[in-house]
């Protein structure tokens, strides 16, 4: 989803969160001195270690069905290319306030954008912000710090691949497919997590076309062929680029991916978007990867085309049927609550896992789903958190 710029902490001061992470500034790994201490502690055995069995989740630990219902926290895909930190929850403190307040909403699974450049150090990223100066060591072990911390609260976390740090600016933004850079990111990625149950990754946010509005006509068109098996040329901007220079990229399909991923000895699911900004999956079955831990994710707005219960029907209850399918995004534009409703009920009905967007206090920002005091917005925030207090 597009979005975003600035929101406040929940419960806790910046001041702390920063102090926090600067401890860990310039470090070369994510675990080291006291913070390891910590890190045990706060990561003790709640996460579900979830596999794909058939068309369902299953945590391997009780070997029941499990059904991702939550949300994503944003933050990481954009604070570290803006300049002011890794993310709002770069500190233990912040972190574990969040785990606790999803917690109190029976969160049970979180997805966290981050940022390619903030992690491989690319791109002059993280920036340097003031007298701070940042690193991709410091961002890595704040996600690492944010991802032990909602396991510790027995949340399962879903790494998304969401941003790059714009190439001429001190900004982020989406590209439209997978590139080599990508490949680096996920083999990096998958090395750091491949031993850690409760973790799932996103291969990458929103595969879309591109349209040149400059121009009048569209500069790419992402096919289902490309989507797996790369070879098409993109455009080098990202989505928030005002216009193309006309400058491409080579396109790594999916299926590559997938397999550097599990180069790496990682097996935990890999969740894969489909066509036009993940909302379109009517070639996602005909043209998966070759993999039995994959898991179909859709991003469902009351602007994009498949946004009614008919084209659920017709479009996500076959996919639902063969493989996992995960929600991975929806969200209301409207201020009503008549979309998400309907979302929501037809995943209970079908037993398909969503994650709202977005957990933000910002009361600025559209998709935000709690107010500037952490309380549920309304109506959005407040109809989430009640369906989501309905489950067992």
């Amino acid at each position: 989803m597009r979005r975003r710029r600035t929101m406040t902490l929940i419960g806790v001061t910046v001041v702390l969160s920063i102090a926090l992470a600067a401890a860990i500034e310039g470090a070369p790994t994510a675990t080291r001195g006291p913070l390891s201490a910590l890190r045990a502690t706060l990561a003790r055995p709640g996460a579900p270690d979830v596999v794909v069995e058939g068309n369902r989740l299953v945590d391997t630990r009780t070997g029941e069905e499990f059904v991702p219902r939550g949300v994503n926290v944003p933050g990481f895909e954009y604070a570290c290319a803006q300049g002011w930190g890794s993310s709002e929850h770069a500190g233990w403190l912040s972190a574990i306030e969040v785990g606790r307040e999803l917690r109190a909403w029976n969160v049970n699974t979180v997805r966290i954008p981050l940022n390619l450049d903030c992690w491989l150090g690319s791109r002059d990223a993280p920036v340097n912000g003031g007298l701070l100066t940042r690193n991709r060591w410091a961002y890595r072990a704040a996600v690492r710090t944010f991802v032990d911390s909602l396991r510790g609260a027995g949340l399962v976390t879903i790494l998304d691949l969401h941003s790059r740090k714009r190439r001429t600016a001190s900004d982020f933004g989406m590209q439209a497919a997978l590139d080599a850079d990508g490949l680096t990111f996920w083999r990096s990625v998958a090395s750091e997590y491949k031993d850690v149950r409760g973790v799932m990754f996103d291969v990458l946010n929103e595969p879309h076309s591109r349209y040149d509005e400059a121009r009048g006509a569209w500069a790419f068109d992402l096919t289902w062929e490309c989507w797996r098996a790369g070879g098409c040329a993109a455009p080098m901007e990202t989505d928030r680029n005002p216009s193309l220079s006309g400058e491409t990229y080579p396109v790594v399909g999916m299926a590559r991916a997938v397999q550097v991923i599990r180069s790496t000895g990682a097996r935990q699911p890999i969740v894969l978007g489909g066509l036009d900004w993940a909302n379109d999956l009517r070639g996602w079955l005909s043209h998966r990867p070759d993999d039995d831990q994959l898991v179909a994710s859709a991003h469902l707005y009351d602007f994009k085309r498949c946004s009614t219960a008919a084209c659920f029907d017709d479009e996500l209850a076959p996919v639902a049927a063969a493989v996992p399918l995960l929600i991975g995004e929806v969200g209301e534009a409207d201020g009503d609550t008549a979309f998400l409703t309907s979302v929501i009920d037809w995943a209970d009905a079908h037993e398909v896992g969503y994650l709202a967007w977005a957990w933000l206090d910002n009361p600025e920002d559209q998709w935000s789903l709690l107010t500037a005091d952490g309380r549920p917005a309304q109506p959005v925030g407040q109809l989430l958190k009640d369906r989501l207090a309905a489950y067992d």
